[in-house]
C-alpha cells in the first residue's frame, strides 16, 4: 500500500562472523528488510552500508558483497545451471579462474534438481560478505543441511549470515542471534 511504513526506525549492525536470524510473524517486515539490505528496494530514509560501501552512493560495490536467496526460489530456466552460474560470475566480476575455483569449491552444494540449492549456490559463488536467506522453513531437510554448511563456510571465511524466518527453530539450527520483528512494535535482541 502506497505511503504505508513497512519498517520503522531500525539500527542494525551485522558483524563479520555473525549469524543473525530475523524472526517474526507474517507481515512483520522480514522479507522487506532483506530486500532493502540486498539493494532490491530503496529506503525512504536512512543509510545502509555493506562492507564499507554505501548502498545509495556505491550500489554496485555494495551489492557485490551480498548473496541473496529469496523466499520463492523459482527455477533458473530457460538457463541451465551452468549458464546461470556463469551469468552471475560475470555480474560479480569473477575471472574465469576465480569462477572455476569457486564452482569446484562449492560442488558439494550443486543439485540441479533443487531450485533452492541452485539459488544458494549462486548466492555463494562470489563468497559474499553477507549471505541473506529469506524464509527457509519450508526447505527439505537436505536443503536445510546444505544451508547449515553454507552458513558455516561464510562465517569461516569472515562473512556474516542473515536469515529471515517465522520459525525460531531455524535460528537455533543455525546457531544464530535472534532479532524479533513485530508488525506493531520493533523488538531487537529481545529488548523493547
Amino acid at each position: 500500500m502506497a505511503g504505508q511504513r513497512v519498517i520503522g526506525a531500525l539500527t542494525l549492525d551485522v558483524v563479520p562472523g555473525e549469524r543473525l536470524a530475523v524472526v517474526g510473524p507474517p507481515g512483520s517486515g522480514k522479507s522487506t528488510l532483506l530486500a532493502l539490505i540486498a539493494g532490491l528496494l530503496r529506503p525512504d530514509a536512512g543509510a545502509l552500508s555493506i562492507g564499507g560501501f554505501d548502498m545509495y552512493y556505491q550500489p554496485a560495490q555494495a551489492k557485490r558483497r551480498v548473496g541473496y536467496v529469496p523466499q520463492e526460489a523459482p527455477s533458473v530456466t530457460p538457463l541451465s545451471t551452468d549458464e546461470y552460474l556463469r551469468l552471475l560470475a560475470e555480474i560479480y566480476g569473477l575471472s574465469e579462474q576465480q569462477f572455476v575455483e569457486r564452482a569446484e569449491a562449492l560442488s558439494w552444494l550443486r543439485d540441479d534438481a533443487s531450485p533452492r540449492r541452485t539459488r544458494l549456490l549462486g548466492a555463494m559463488l562470489h563468497l559474499p560478505s553477507l549471505l541473506l536467506i529469506d524464509e527457509p522453513r519450508a526447505w527439505p531437510v537436505e536443503d536445510l543441511e546444505a544451508l547449515e554448511r553454507a552458513a558455516a563456510e561464510i562465517v569461516h571465511e569472515g562473512g556474516a549470515v542473515m536469515v529471515a524466518t517465522r520459525d525460531g527453530a531455524i535460528a537455533e539450527r543455525l546457531h544464530a542471534r535472534v532479532m524479533e520483528l513485530d508488525p506493531r512494535i520493533l523488538v531487537a535482541g529481545g529488548a523493547p
